[in-house]
């Protein structure tokens, strides 16, 4: 059983995520997030990895993935709304490294120019401030790779800038001694 749990420090280094098609995304957004990683022993049971994504706060299952063959050493991290993991799948006999990412909603197209019209518009005026209930996130789309990787992972890391705005890394510890980025 392995649990990875969101560190302190600044949570996203951009609201949002942007693809190929020019379509942009926001990232879900919870400091209670946590991923839980439950590797199957049991003799009884074909071994796997059951993956889970869970609101720490409410217990709501945000997000899961399991994976048949999978043995140890199992590793993970999470950070600002994605994880990572690894794993040795016994059946292909071969490290694998897998990642996922939680997305709020898609934001429409044209939604910068709509809410700069509104700011122009309201230039000179006296400001009054709106009152909007809060929503809560919920989690709309979980994008999920997977990469093989020679060596046995047996540790992960996330790198750390001083401010928080640099795009962040996985390192990986594996099983030879080296450190791969």
């Amino acid at each position: 059983l392995v649990v990875s749990l969101l560190r302190d420090g600044p949570h996203l280094s951009s609201p949002a995520r942007v693809s190929a098609n020019r379509s942009i995304a926001l990232k879900y957004e919870n400091i209670n997030s946590l991923a839980i990683l439950a590797l199957s022993t049991a003799e009884s049971e074909a071994p796997g990895l059951a993956v889970y994504v869970v609101d720490g706060r409410t217990g709501q299952l945000l997000a899961s993935s399991f994976h048949a063959g999978a043995v140890g050493p199992v590793a993970g991290v999470m950070c600002e709304n994605w994880m990572a993991y690894s794993f040795w799948n016994g059946r292909e006999v071969r490290s694998e490294l897998h990642s996922m990412e939680l997305l709020a909603r898609d934001l429409e197209p044209g939604w910068v120019v709509e809410e700069l019209k509104q700011a122009v518009a309201s230039l000179g005026r006296p400001r009054v401030p709106k009152v909007r209930p809060r929503t809560k996130m919920q989690v709309q789309q979980v994008l999920k790779t997977a990469f093989i990787v020679d060596d046995p992972i047996v540790t992960m890391g996330v790198t750390v800038s001083q401010r928080g705005i640099t795009m962040k890394a996985v390192l990986l510890g594996l099983a030879s001694g080296r450190v791969m980025p």
